[in-house]
């Protein structure tokens, strides 16, 4: 089977030269005649096997000692290690989200595919779509929770509360502190929180009770709108979406200023400037324009041609000085030769001029006939 042709891809300047192709229609017209693979047709699975009934875990070693139970039980408060723990835990569970993230994917992955398998599969779907819902709930469950707009917006809170009481307990414990009416509600919350308040005089504990009892609420708070994390990560993706929309407006008005200034002001460049009356410059001015917003905007189909704009965009100024060095060399060239022309009116026969001139050396006459 040959090879499949793909088409020629044009250029990113010539993205927006006049011939470009007016719309998508267009663009297929002048792309006919290129090969697809034809698309196999995925053959039906057979049924499943039914699942065998999951072995009994086995029960956990008897002695393992549990990490927390020294402070359950008050024989020591919580250390570094801990809550080092505690982060590992949350970095784990993020892991995990990733994980269920995958497995959702294939379980789409797979749905679609049996979609397309005759109607006796439609049990088999219906499992699959279960087991995808329950995936997909799982994930969007630890998602939210590492939604950068929901934690923000819920530590901000907790940190607020927690630094009323920081001019009212030592410095020495205020981390202790922190941390610990962070903690869920229980026997174990209580018993450190005594020890660690013990010498402490009653308005001091007074405080240290108040912004307890609003972290306890700001933290309910957050467990009940997780409840529906799906609502959290749609708000979290519009708000990002609008961000990112008004930045981009944001741009896209400064370029706008700058092009004006730059065609039209004090310091434009004439390369920007329009021509009454001369159409096909005009168009010209228009797509380098065209191209100069594709650039400031990032509007590139792969990193090769940004890595190609960015060049000609450094090569301009390397450009503009040629440029002027010619300028200068051919008006000098011009001055000299007008000089030469007053000099001798009768330039042209290779003799002397009208008036008497002088006769014309093989420079002087190679450059009268260059003109």
């Amino acid at each position: 089977m040959p090879d499949v042709l793909e088409p020629p891809k044009i250029p990113f300047a010539q993205r927006f030269a006049a011939e470009r192709p007016k719309d998508e229609a267009e663009l297929k017209a002048m792309q006919s005649g290129t090969a697809t693979a034809p698309v196999q047709q995925t053959p039906p699975k057979p049924d499943p096997a039914p699942p065998k009934s999951p072995e009994a875990k086995a029960a956990p070693a008897l002695g393992t000692p549990d990490p927390d139970q020294e402070i359950l039980e008050g024989k020591r408060t919580p250390k570094n290690d801990d809550f080092k723990r505690v982060k590992n835990a949350a970095s784990e569970a993020s892991k995990r989200a990733d994980e269920l993230k995958a497995k959702l994917e294939a379980a789409d992955k797979e749905r679609d595919e049996l979609r397309k398998a005759p109607k006796h599969n439609a049990e088999l779907i219906k499992k699959i779509e279960s087991e995808r819902d329950e995936l997909q709930a799982k994930w969007q469950l630890v998602a939210a929770q590492f939604d950068s707009g929901f934690h923000a917006k819920y530590e901000a809170k907790v940190t607020d509360a927690i630094a009323k009481i920081k001019d009212a307990v030592p410095a020495d414990r205020m981390n202790d502190l922190s941390q610990v009416i962070q903690m869920p509600e229980g026997d174990r919350k209580r018993k450190i929180l005594a020890e660690l308040t013990e010498d402490l005089d009653a308005p001091t504990i007074t405080d240290i009770m108040i912004a307890n009892r609003e972290v306890r609420d700001i933290l309910s708070s957050r467990k009940k709108e997780l409840e529906d994390s799906g609502t959290i990560l749609k708000t979290s993706a519009e708000q990002r979406k609008k961000e990112q929309d008004e930045r981009k407006a944001a741009y896209a008005q400064s370029f706008d200023a700058v092009l004006k200034k730059k065609s039209t002001g004090d310091d434009a460049l004439p390369i920007l400037q329009t021509r009454d009356g001369d159409a096909d410059w005009n168009t010209g001015v228009a797509e380098r324009a065209a191209v100069a917003r594709a650039v400031f905007m990032d509007e590139f189909e792969s990193p090769e041609e940004k890595a190609e704009a960015a060049i000609w965009a450094a090569s301009a100024p390397g450009f503009l000085s040629e440029l002027k060095a010619a300028q200068t060399e051919n008006a000098t060239l011009k001055e000299t030769l007008a000089k030469l022309q007053s000099a001798s009116p009768g330039l042209g026969g290779g003799g002397k001029g009208s008036e008497g001139g002088k006769k014309m050396t093989f420079t002087e006459r190679a450059i009268a006939n260059a003109i």
